[in-house]
C-alpha cells in the first residue's frame, strides 16, 4: 500500500463512520493533507530524537549505532569494511498488532 492508497482507505473509513462520530465530512484531498502533515510531524520528531508510542501500532524510536568494522568473506580473499556511526529508527510492534497479524 502506497501513501495514496492509505489516504483513500482512511477517507473511506471516515466516510462510513456515523455522522456524530466523524464531525464534518472531509474530502479526500483534505484527508491526504492531514495525513501528510502527520507523517511530516513524525519525521521531524524522530529526527530530533523523540519517539512515538501508539497502542494499536507499537513504538518507534531513534537509536545511535556506533561505528564498526566488518570482514567480508564473500570473495576468495577477506575484505575489511568500515561502517560509520549512524542513527537508525527502531520499531517494536504492540501486542495488539502482533495479535492482529497472527489471527488471520
Amino acid at each position: 500500500m502506497n501513501f495514496r492508497e492509505w489516504a483513500r482507505s482512511t477517507h473511506q473509513a471516515l466516510a462510513h463512520r456515523p455522522a456524530e462520530d466523524r464531525g464534518e465530512h472531509l474530502t479526500h484531498a483534505q484527508v491526504e493533507t492531514i495525513m501528510r502533515m502527520a507523517v511530516s510531524t513524525l519525521v521531524e520528531a524522530l529526527a530530533s530524537g523523540d519517539g512515538l508510542q501508539l497502542d494499536a501500532l507499537g513504538c518507534l524510536w531513534v537509536e545511535n549505532r556506533g561505528a564498526r568494522r566488518l570482514v567480508s568473506n564473500l570473495t576468495s580473499e577477506q575484505r575489511k569494511i568500515y561502517v560509520p556511526a549512524r542513527r537508525v529508527v527502531r520499531f517494536r510492534p504492540s501486542k495488539c498488532l502482533k495479535s492482529a497479524l497472527n489471527t488471520k
